[in-house]
């Protein structure tokens, strides 16, 4: 009786143990686990890099034209994400340019360069303005526009994520945006003296761009002062204007209208595209002649005096 009991005590106290080191072992266990964390892959940033080109095709990146460049980024939905700057030189040495947008699937960019705070003004943009809210706007006073339009070029680009790829460099063409306008009268002094105080008026075109690159807006002209030389013309002036499909131009004397571009018989109409130069030049000796022509932009041309 006395061996069964001592067997018994022996077998409870075996089986304590074992209890008691499993525990000890599953504690243990417990105390090193490390529950690991399931993150969501971070979407990749959209990357772009900023190309220039003249009204050819050419790429004029590396001439530093158009200056600083700032994107105006939009979502899936067109509405407004956030702006950035980027500077002339990482544009000049194409450098890769992030895009921050983590909540978007597809972004729309629109980028304006060689923007001025002096003559341009461009809408302040906030998370409740859209796309079509964009535009760029010419100072004016009262029709006429104080100063002209800066050397601006345009672009748009739209990046849709599941078609990019994490290390895709997109290309963000830009193009110039403004016309040039170069003037020119000849034999002044021959017809109207010496003495008087002139100046061109430019009429018939508009004083805004949209978010789509258009002209639109309302009409606007400009006054571009100029003067009589040695020789006895108008020094020759040139301005850069937004784009027309039929602009006229004036001169004025003593604030009196002498010519008109209007009043010569079987004139063309005078046409400014984007990126163009149009030359135009009267000879006050002859109220019948106008001289038209189309040439590359920031070209200089020589005027010649034809009787």
């Amino acid at each position: 009786m006395r061996t069964n009991i001592f067997n018994k005590g022996l077998l409870a106290i075996a089986t304590l143990s074992t209890l008691l080191a499993f525990t000890s072992c599953s504690s243990d266990s417990d105390s090193n686990y490390t529950a690991t964390e399931v993150v969501a892959p971070k979407q990749a940033d959209f990357t772009v890099r900023i190309k220039a080109i003249d009204k050819a095709g050419k790429d004029i990146t590396t001439y530093g034209e158009g200056n600083d460049v700032t994107l105006y980024i939009f979502d899936d939905n067109y509405d407004f994400i956030a702006s950035q700057n980027i500077a002339k030189a990482a544009v000049m040495n194409g450098q890769k340019i992030q895009i921050h947008a983590q909540n978007a699937n597809r972004i729309t960019v629109v980028a304006w360069a060689g923007l001025s705070n002096n003559k341009e003004e461009v809408s302040s943009l906030t998370k409740a303005n859209i796309l079509s809210d964009l535009r760029v706007q010419l100072k004016q006073n009262n029709g006429q526009v104080t100063t002209p339009p800066s050397d601006l070029f345009y672009g748009q680009l739209t990046l849709d994520r599941a078609q990019t790829k994490a290390d895709q460099v997109n290309t963000l063409v830009v193009a110039r945006k403004v016309a040039q306008f170069t003037l020119a009268t000849l034999n002044v002094t021959e017809t109207y003296g010496t003495t008087g105080d002139y100046y061109y008026k430019i009429t018939s075109t508009s004083d805004a761009i949209d978010y789509n690159g258009k002209v639109t807006g309302s009409v606007v002209s400009y006054i571009v002062p100029t003067s009589v030389n040695e020789m006895g013309n108008l020094t020759k002036e040139q301005i850069s204007i937004f784009p027309s499909e039929n602009v006229t131009v004036e001169l004025y004397r003593n604030d009196q209208m002498i010519l008109s571009s209007k009043n010569f018989q079987k004139t063309e109409n005078i046409a400014v595209n984007e990126g163009e130069q149009a030359v135009v030049y009267f000879n006050a000796a002859n109220s019948n002649k106008i001289t038209y022509q189309v040439a590359n932009f920031g070209t200089v041309v020589n005027i010649v005096n034809v009787a």
